[in-house]
């Protein structure tokens, strides 16, 4: 378990700022496993569960914890905290029932990179969404 929160805190740590980052990668487990750290929003683990059993992978275990960070301008987390009091950011760890190759490993990442841009893009206009249908209601 310490092996794994760390590995979360890298990963958290290597986004610097970017939208999104995927990992995936064989799991201490014998199968696989796939780690994102994104800003949190709705709809993530459902869009990311279904973009692996899209590929016909069996999730056997997942977490899903809410961190507070805080990140100075250049990305950097400068503090960790209670999400209710700090920006709130999602990391989730799926593994999956089987051992994917290293090309399969990279497929993966890049699907869930867009699946994550998909998601951001949707709750992002939520609010132009309501506006319109206000407008016709």
């Amino acid at each position: 378990m310490a092996a794994e929160i760390r590995g979360v805190f890298a990963l958290a740590y290597s986004r610097d700022g970017a939208p999104a980052a995927v990992r995936a990668a064989t799991s201490p487990a014998g199968g696989s496993l796939l780690e994102t750290n994104t800003p949190d929003l709705p709809f993530l683990v459902d869009s990311v569960g279904e973009a692996l059993a899209a590929r016909g992978l069996n999730v056997v275990r997942d977490t899903h914890p809410i961190i507070g960070m805080e990140r100075d301008a250049t990305g950097h987390i400068v503090r960790v905290g209670d999400p209710r009091e700090l920006p709130s950011e999602s990391v989730m760890h799926f593994e999956v029932d089987r051992r994917l190759d290293a090309n399969e490993l990279a497929e993966l990442e890049d699907a869930v990179r867009d699946v994550l841009a998909c998601v951001k893009r949707v709750v992002g206009d939520f609010k132009e969404m309501e506006r319109r249908v206000e407008r016709f209601a």
